[in-house]
């Protein structure tokens, strides 16, 4: 199902994004050097295959990306 795939890729997405914690909240870190780290690291995870989703996982996938 659809639903499985998209709450799989959240958890693998939530699992890079807790290994990127120690980076993402440095303070050393400017912040576009976060956002890009985010945007090619996090995101690809959680996009790739749901292109063609529903609804209801669209509105999974927007939740994940607010929490992030």
């Amino acid at each position: 199902m659809i639903t499985t795939e998209i709450k799989q890729r959240i958890i693998m997405a939530n699992k890079t994004s807790y290994d990127l914690n120690k980076q993402l909240y440095s303070p050393n870190m400017n912040r576009q050097t976060k956002c890009m780290l985010y945007k090619t690291l996090t995101r690809p995870i959680i996009t790739y295959g749901s292109e063609c989703t529903l609804t209801e996982e669209r509105n999974m996938l927007r939740i994940f990306e607010r929490k992030v």
